[in-house]
């Protein structure tokens, strides 16, 4: 009788597919953040970091995840590092390592760490792994719009995300 049953379980979950569950907050979520368009008037982090520190304004800054300096994910929550964009001589050209151009390596040696976060309606937040969130990877391509504070005395900039533009690598 055991055996039945087991045979009936394995059976159910092979033919309805044996999905993974997904909260529906997590679609939501997306609805809320990935943007379908490329938002016009995206800076650089050097050009962000430049801006007056009163900015009040929302940015839209085109970088790459990733900066070389540790774990770029936080399993935890939808947060990540970003790093400045290859140019695009770099973007894209088949066999192009950035961890050993001595081009990509001295320009990320000087730097800024970026680090974007995701907040939930009540400013919580998100306690969802990005990757997971919204299909990132280490080397895409993106654009995140949100606000930002930037400390100089740690060559941290903060971004507090509003949106977010996969261009992928």
């Amino acid at each position: 009788m055991r055996y039945l049953l087991r045979i009936l379980i394995c059976s159910i979950a092979i033919l309805s597919g044996c999905g993974v569950f997904e909260p529906p907050q997590w679609k939501s979520w997306r609805d809320q953040f990935v943007m379908k368009a490329k938002p016009e008037g995206a800076i650089t982090i050097a050009e962000a970091i430049a801006l007056p520190a009163d900015q009040e304004n929302e940015i839209a800054i085109f970088a790459q995840i990733g900066d070389g300096r540790g774990d770029t994910f936080d399993n935890k929550n939808a947060s990540f590092l970003l790093s400045e964009a290859p140019d695009e001589a770099h973007r894209g050209k088949p066999g192009h390592d950035p961890d050993g151009c001595p081009f990509c390596k001295q320009k990320m040696a000087n730097a800024p760490t970026v680090t974007v976060g995701f907040s939930d309606d009540q400013g919580k937040p998100i306690l969802v792994d990005a990757r997971k969130l919204f299909g990132v990877a280490k080397g895409d391509i993106v654009v995140v719009k949100g606000k930002g504070s930037y400390e100089e005395s740690m060559k941290l900039l903060t971004i507090n995300a509003t949106g977010l533009h996969i261009l992928r690598n």
